[in-house]
C-alpha cells in the first residue's frame, strides 16, 4: 500500500500517512476551500489501510488553526478510528498543542470526550533553534530565536517535510504573533530543486511575505549559481515588499 502525502499550502495542512510506520501526521493550518473533499483522501486511505490488514495506527495532529468544515472531517476520521478500535485494532490519536495555545488544547479535549479509544492531549514545545545538516540531496536548514534563517544546498530529497516543516511551523507561529524582532535575516542559496521541494520553498516564501506585511523588517539574500535559480528568486521577490538582494556565486 502506498503512502499518502499532501504538501502544505497557506490553507491546507501537511499530511503524511505511512503504512510502513503505521502513522499519520496532520500538521499546520486547516482551512481548505472544501474540507470534505480535501480530507476524503486521508479518510479513504485509513479505511483501505485497515481493510488491507493493518492492525495498528497512530495518528498525530499538530494543528495551529482549523475551521468548522475541518472539524467535521476530523470527527468523521475519529469515528472511523473508533470503529476500528471496537473491532480490536490498536488505534491512538495524539493531539499536540503549543503551551500558549489553550484553544487548540480545549478543542482536543472536546474531541477526546466523544470517543472511547486512546486520545492523548500532549503539550509540545516549539524549538527555539533548529538545524538540519546538509546532504547531497537535502539542504542545510537553520533557524534560531534571533530570527536568522539559512537554507543552503540541493533540494531534491524525497521527504522534504523532514527539514522544511519545522521551519514552516515556526514561521506560522511567528505569523500569528506580533513579531518582536528588530531585524529578520534570511539567506537562501539553492543549488538545485525539484517540484516536490519547490512546493515547500514556495510556502516558506509566502509566509515570509505575510510576516513582512506585519513587521516590515525582513531582509532576504538570494544567492545563485545559475539562471534557473536566479529566475526562481525573481519570480517570488521582485514584486514583493520584502527587502532583498541577489548575489551571484562563482565557483
Amino acid at each position: 500500500m502506498p503512502s499518502l502525502i499532501s504538501s502544505p499550502t497557506n490553507r491546507n495542512p501537511l499530511i503524511v500517512a505511512d503504512p510502513k510506520k503505521s502513522t499519520v501526521q496532520v500538521l499546520g493550518l486547516s482551512i481548505p476551500d472544501n474540507p470534505t473533499l480535501f480530507y476524503k483522501a486521508l479518510i479513504d486511505w485509513v479505511d483501505e489501510y485497515f481493510t488491507s490488514g493493518g492492525n495498528s495506527l497512530e495518528v498525530n495532529f499538530l494543528i495551529l488553526y482549523f475551521g468548522n468544515g475541518s472539524s467535521k472531517s476530523f470527527f468523521t476520521l475519529f469515528k472511523l478510528l473508533e470503529k476500528q478500535h471496537m473491532a480490536g485494532k490498536q488505534v491512538s490519536v495524539n493531539w499536540y498543542y503549543f503551551l500558549d495555545d489553550i484553544d487548540i488544547k480545549e478543542d482536543g479535549e472536546e474531541f477526546a470526550e466523544f470517543f472511547k479509544f486512546p486520545f492523548n492531549i500532549v503539550e509540545k514545545q516549539l524549538p527555539s533553534t533548529f538545524s538540519h545538516k546538509m546532504t547531497d540531496a537535502a539542504p542545510l536548514v537553520y533557524y534560531d530565536d534571533s530570527v536568522d534563517i539559512i537554507i543552503e544546498g540541493s533540494c531534491v530529497h524525497s521527504e522534504p517535510w523532514v527539514y522544511f516543516y519545522p521551519l514552516v511551523l515556526w514561521l506560522e507561529k511567528l505569523r500569528y504573533n506580533e513579531p518582536e524582532v528588530i531585524s529578520f535575516n534570511v539567506d537562501f542559496f539553492i543549488y538545485t530543486i525539484d517540484e516536490n521541494n519547490l512546493n515547500y520553498l514556495t510556502h516558506i516564501l509566502h509566509l515570509l511575505k505575510l510576516i513582512g506585511d506585519k513587521c516590515q523588517c525582513i531582509s532576504i539574500t538570494w544567492k545563485f549559481k545559475n539562471d534557473n535559480i536566479k529566475q526562481l528568486g525573481e519570480e517570488h521577490l521582485i514584486d514583493s515588499k520584502l527587502n532583498h538582494r541577489f548575489i551571484e556565486i562563482n565557483d
